[in-house]
């Protein structure tokens, strides 16, 4: 893991929009730094995220959010 996506999560100018659950899976919608709003969904065994770290494989600030 990448501590500078932690510090990344702290600090940079991200927001919690909206949240919900189904069936166990938690959706978040987060508008990051760069005002895009990207979502998030966590569950029990997965962890997904729509920005580009997350899709090259990376943990990404949005999920640590």
């Amino acid at each position: 893991m990448n501590l500078n996506r932690i510090y990344k999560s702290i600090n940079q100018d991200i927001k919690l929009i909206h949240n919900y659950e189904i069936k166990y899976n938690y959706y978040f919608f987060i508008k990051g730094s760069s005002e895009f709003i990207y979502k998030a969904k966590i569950s029990k065994n997965n962890q997904e995220c729509n920005c580009q770290d997350f899709q090259n494989g990376f943990f990404c600030k949005h999920i640590n959010f």
